[in-house]
């Protein structure tokens, strides 16, 4: 029993391990203390987020991007709906031309595939700063019991 219990406890201790050095960096959010970009509608919310150095890809976006950030975007009730990806070092002032779901639409059209994208066009970087609302990527399921 005391055997089963310390391969739990390294386990456990392992994926905890393994998640703070991927997403250590994007996990703590001041939303109080972020950029914001509402939608034309008011549905949605965009913050742009500074990466900290709590780990080492926070450290290596710090040493090669001048403010490093991401952004993490949430609905009118504010429910986190996902983020722009933790791997890429992109500067906060580089994100540019925020596109959110339905813009562009009239109120009485109906919604496309496309209207589940938000996206900031950034160049190379813009698949990186893609959130599909309808279809989370796997670090924006893990950050949203933290978001």
């Amino acid at each position: 029993m005391r055997k089963n219990i310390s391969y739990i406890l390294i386990l456990v201790s392992a994926i905890s391990l393994i998640l703070w050095v991927l997403l250590g960096h994007v996990l703590y959010k001041d939303i109080k203390n972020d950029y914001a970009i509402k939608s034309r509608d008011g549905y949605f919310t965009a913050y742009i987020n500074h990466i900290k150095p709590f780990n080492p890809i926070g450290v290596y976006c710090q040493i090669t991007s001048d403010t490093p950030a991401f952004i993490s975007l949430y609905d009118k009730e504010g429910r986190y709906l996902g983020q722009s990806s933790p791997f890429t070092c992109i500067s906060a002032y580089e994100i540019a031309n925020v596109l959110f779901p339905r813009d562009g639409k009239l109120p009485h059209e109906a919604p496309s595939p496309e209207d589940s994208l938000f996206g900031a066009a950034m160049g190379e970087h813009e698949k990186d700063m893609e959130i599909d609302i309808n279809n989370k990527r796997w670090w924006s399921i893990i950050l949203t019991p933290f978001s």
